[in-house]
Formats: C-alpha cells, structure tokens, sequence
C-alpha cells in the first residue's frame, strides 16, 4: 500500500505537492508518473513487436500452407489431365490398329 501525504507548494499546483511512500522512503510523484509512463510505452513497444512478429509467424505459415494446397490441387489436377489424355491417346491408338 501507498501512503500519500499532501505538501504545501508554492506553485499551487496540487500534483506537484504529492509525495509516495515506498520502502525505500519518499518518492516525488514526478518519479512515481514517470514509471507509470514508461510502463505504458513499454507495454506499447512490447505489443507492436509482438503484433508484428506474430503477424510475420502467421503469414509464413499460411503462405506454406496455402502453398503445399495448392501444389496438392494442382498435381491432382495435372494427374487427372495426364490420365485422360493418355486414356484418349491409348484408345486412339488401339483403334486404329484394330
């Protein structure tokens, strides 16, 4: 828990009047917003990295799956051409001998 206790300033500004008390002993409120504030941007940093490593991870996956789909499809495809040409050659050929 954080004790606050209120000095009189000169300034009249009631944010630079507030002292923290942490274990180490006082604290002006100046360091205690700056850590706060360096967390935030910290935690920003950390999240956009995060996104764009992410983002990186997920697109190499999908591009490899869609890849290795439509290498499947397209040698399915392929295959089946090659079978029915051949089939149409064959009895073609078989035909003609006959």
């Amino acid at each position: 828990m954080i004790d606050v206790t209120i000095f009189e300033g000169t300034d009249g500004d009631p944010l630079k009047r507030v002292y923290f008390k942490n274990t180490k002993g006082w604290i002006i409120r100046e360091s205690f917003y700056n850590q706060s504030i360096n967390q935030s941007i910290n935690q920003s940093i950390n999240q956009s990295i995060n996104q764009s490593i992410n983002q990186s991870i997920n697109q190499s996956i999908n591009q490899s799956i869609n890849q290795s789909i439509n290498q499947s499809i397209n040698q399915s495809i392929n295959q089946s051409i090659n079978q029915s040409i051949n089939q149409s050659i064959n009895q073609s050929i078989n035909q003609s001998i006959n």
